[in-house]
């Protein structure tokens, strides 16, 4: 279903939209609108993944479970394998074909989180604007500005907008203030310049370098790097505030810079805010994602096929009937082994990015001003270039579409990891109620009293919260961190985009949102092990886990009982050993008994 939808999906918006080197266009216009759009359908696209991702796991776990056969080689090694869990020991007694299933599987996931939210992305409009700087007396000088490009601006200037100094670096510093054409008045006179009023000009299409002239003098640091040019940082030089007129020197660290204090501004006005946005789809990675679907189409029916003939040991349930049914002689008088593990991890690093990166501009870090900033809203200082922005376009795409994806890829691990663990203990805890009444065995192919697995591997009352808090998670990670498009135009806003530059944005409210529920998510297991504790004293059955030895060790009955597994069983004293220790089995023996506190069981 999920192939399906996403071929057609693809298919339709290629053949209905115009391209341009890989890039289709959805939608351009209002931006309030681009964002909501985005936002849902990242939501539909991580739903989507995460029931992929979640019937691919237990596809991975089918692949890994051992078949009789397999576990019967390992305990000939004296080597237990793992029974209804995923776990990669088993890779090393598993078929080939197996392992290269499980291969793909895992890794057509992996991809499919690296690709698969960058294939619809927004874009965000920057304009084209010229900042020229004239001397303080130029209105005594009605001359022809030198360079023919900025001569309509000072034609224009009997109808721009004054503004102070601060209010001039609050325009244009950031670049997605959308300003336009600015005069900077200076304190420099004509005379001082061969009797010419204007002194220069600064034009850059390639945002983010469009405020670069605000920020880059000596005296303020020459901060080309526009990473740290704010508003808030700025404040403390609008009094003072010197420019550099002499376009040049501005990339050149050796060129000898001049400056001048700027005394006031006159400004164009500014471009409409709510307009210019729009919402894209990349073909190459849609394409991508439908080549990823189909590989993982195939791999789940041969799992199908697999699961069918092989009959592997999928569930606990399996092997306690397999081994009920013909026990494994080498494991009768072991003791019962526990397997556990403890995954706990809080990725912060993002948080702590994002919070040091607004105290880097002076920017506000209280939850109030992070969620006015809007969540997965695009801001000119909570943007990631520097690290991506370098050779070819395309590779610039790439890499950025990378790096706002692997958090994606992290947390699918992540989700893996802990699956297994809860899967352990949730198997842990059934297996646990077998000390207190008989009940049937939960197995893949019921047959008489045997109750079918749950789907998934887990109850449906800890695999749906599981899904549904899964998809929310991978979705606030996609509007913590994603991919943009910053498209500049000409400054009347007309005409097909002047250059696009890709970029990796990230949401500080997403960030804390995404952190919250995450931190929540993984906390959910230690609390589940307090809560579901065993049922009372009764509850005696050693902590065998998923260890194949473990289960096996438990599966010796007394001879007579020759259908206990299709049968209500029970866990209890059901014999003696020579040495006094007493015989602990799965049985339906009607007189099975807890064993005697303090005596050896085996």
């Amino acid at each position: 279903m999920v192939l399906g939808l996403n071929v057609v999906l693809a298919s339709w918006a290629n053949a209905k939209y115009q391209t341009s080197g890989g890039i289709g266009t959805l939608y351009m216009g209002d931006c309030t609108t681009v964002k909501r759009i985005n936002q849902w359908s990242h939501l539909a696209i991580n739903i989507l993944s995460t029931l992929l991702l979640g019937s691919s796991n237990y596809c991975m776990q089918l692949l890994v479970a051992p078949t009789r056969f397999e576990v019967q080689e390992a305990h000939r090694k004296s080597v237990w394998l793992d029974i209804g869990t995923p776990s990669v020991k088993n890779l090393r007694w598993i078929s080939w074909k197996s392992v290269l299933t499980w291969c793909s599987l895992g890794l057509s996931s992996a991809f499919l989180h690296l690709f698969w939210n960058s294939a619809v992305f927004a874009s965000i409009p920057a304009y084209k604007y010229t900042a020229a700087f004239t001397t303080q007396d130029y209105l005594q000088h009605n001359q022809s500005w030198s360079a023919a490009d900025v001569d309509y601006i000072r034609l224009g200037i009997p109808t721009y907008e004054r503004l102070e100094n601060h209010q001039c670096i609050d325009r244009y510093v950031d670049s997605l203030h959308y300003g336009k054409d600015v005069v900077v008045v200076t304190n420099k006179t004509s005379s001082a310049n061969g009797g010419r009023a204007f002194l220069g000009s600064f034009t850059q299409v390639d945002w983010p370098w469009q405020g670069l002239w605000v920020c880059a003098s000596p005296e303020i640091g020459l901060r080309l790097d526009n990473g740290g040019c704010t508003t808030d940082f700025m404040k403390d030089y609008a009094n003072n505030w010197t420019v550099i007129y002499d376009y040049p020197g501005y990339y050149d660290p050796t060129a000898h810079r001049e400056t001048v204090t700027a005394l006031y501004c006159l400004s164009a006005g500014t471009q409409p805010s709510d307009r210019g946005c729009g919402l894209h789809f990349s073909v190459p990675l849609m394409a991508t994602v439908c080549v990823l679907n189909f590989i993982k189409c195939c791999s789940i029916c041969w799992t199908a096929y697999y699961n069918w003939n092989a009959e592997p040991m999928s569930v606990t349930g399996d092997a306690i009937a397999s081994f009920l049914q013909c026990p494994d002689w080498k494991t009768k008088g072991m003791s019962p082994a526990s397997c556990c593990f403890t995954t706990l991890g809080i990725v912060s690093f993002l948080l702590s990015l994002a919070i040091a990166e607004r105290h880097r501009d002076d920017a506000p870090t209280s939850l109030p001003a992070l969620w006015h900033e809007g969540f997965g809203a695009v801001n000119d200082h909570e943007l990631i270039g520097h690290v991506v922005n370098g050779g070819s376009a395309m590779a610039s795409f790439l890499a950025s579409v990378l790096l706002a994806n692997s958090p994606q890829l992290l947390f699918s691990f992540l989700y893996y990891l802990y699956n297994g663990l809860l899967t352990s203990m949730l198997a842990a805890l059934e297996q646990s109620h077998f000390a207190i009444a008989k009940k049937a065995l939960r197995v893949s192919a019921p047959e008489g009293y045997q109750r079918s697995s749950w789907f998934l591997s887990l109850p449906y009352r800890y695999g749906i919260p599981l899904m549904l808090t899964s998809a929310l998670l991978h979705w606030f990670i996609s509007q913590a961190l994603f991919f943009v498009r910053v498209v500049t135009y000409e400054e009347n806003g007309g005409g097909p985009g002047l250059v696009a530059v890709s970029r990796v944005g990230f949401s500080p409210i997403g960030i804390v949102m995404a952190f919250t529920l995450l931190t929540v998510w993984i906390f959910v297991l230690p609390t589940l092990g307090f809560l579901c504790k065993y049922p009372g004293e009764k509850a005696a059955v050693p902590l065998m886990g998923t260890s194949s030895a473990a289960i096996s060790a438990a599966c010796h009955p007394p001879k007579e009982d020759t259908n206990a597994h299709l049968l209500p069983i029970k866990w209890g004293v059901v014999g003696t050993f020579e040495d006094g220790a007493e015989q602990c089995a799965f049985t339906t023996a009607i007189d099975v008994r807890p064993p005697t506190q303090g005596a050896l069981c085996r």
